[in-house]
């Protein structure tokens, strides 16, 4: 037994106070020998100082049993991603990079052109340092995951998918796939239509103010919605603004003037078709 699990024994994982240590302190190094027990304090002087208990060997074994556990989850996210990745794939239904990369080419054709500010605004809102690090790393990543190859999919298969999208595509088209695919409420998917059904325009044409709404909604389009909780949405709206600016996608001016507006949709809200 190690002398941390010891003294936790001994003191009864109780906190460890002056009298605790000046009790412990007393006792002689022939009761201590007695018990079997490798403890080594300092001679005390008149007026005792208790010293902190240092473990005189680590404890390695139960370091690695108490951390394992929660370590298992991560481990088989690596090991099939790393699995796919190399190709060596059984499951029919995990997409392999190539495959990835096939369907996001054969859907991207028909996506119309996103501008850089929407898409930089979905950044903002759901993970700023998207670009400074591993795409697989990032919620908007697992997104996709949720959605491909069909709704529904565990939480550990999401991330084991994000490492194989991530070696599949760029940023870029991580972020593209993203933005046209995010649900945003009224059984719209996509900015692009969910532009036409909120304010009636197509996504280029919309203001800055109503592309931070826009970006705001994945969370939680219902809780956002512009008519019935409109003090909610406008600040869900300013949120996103705010993490614009200090992620430095807009100016200063920017930021103050679409905060400072309105937020106006169409009335009545239209509903996006769904696609067969």
């Amino acid at each position: 037994m190690c002398f941390c699990k010891w003294a936790m024994i001994v003191f009864g994982e109780r906190k460890r106070t002056k009298r605790h240590f000046a009790a412990a302190a007393r006792m002689s190094v022939f009761q201590l020998q007695r018990k079997d027990r490798q403890m080594h304090f300092y001679r005390l002087s008149r007026n005792p100082t208790p010293l902190p208990l240092v473990c005189k060997q680590p404890c390695p074994m139960g370091f690695l049993m108490r951390f394992f556990p929660r370590l298992l989850p991560s481990i088989f996210v690596i090991i099939v991603a790393a699995t796919v990745v190399r190709g060596d794939n059984t499951a029919s239904d995990f997409p392999s990079p190539d495959q990835i990369r096939e369907h996001y080419h054969e859907e991207a054709t028909i996506w119309p052109t996103i501008p850089r500010t929407a898409l930089l605004a979905f950044v903002a809102a759901e993970d700023r340092n998207f670009f400074e690090r591993p795409s697989q790393n990032s919620t908007i990543t697992q997104q996709i995951g949720r959605w491909y190859p069909q709704p529904g999919t565990g939480k550990l298969q999401r991330v084991a998918l994000s490492f194989v999208i991530s070696e599949a595509l760029s940023h870029d088209e991580v972020l593209n796939w993203y933005a046209n695919q995010i649900f945003l409420g009224q059984t719209c998917f996509g900015i692009s239509r969910a532009a036409i059904a909120y304010f009636g325009r197509p996504v280029v044409d919309l203001k800055l103010e109503e592309i931070a709404y826009l970006a705001a909604l994945p969370k939680a389009p219902v809780h956002f919605h512009p008519v019935r909780s409109y003090d909610r949405a406008v600040e869900r709206r300013n949120f996103v603004l705010l993490e614009m600016l200090e992620a430095g996608f807009i100016s200063n001016e920017e930021a103050e003037i679409a905060i400072q507006t309105a937020l106006i949709v169409r009335v009545p809200l239209e509903r996006c078709e769904l696609e067969e």
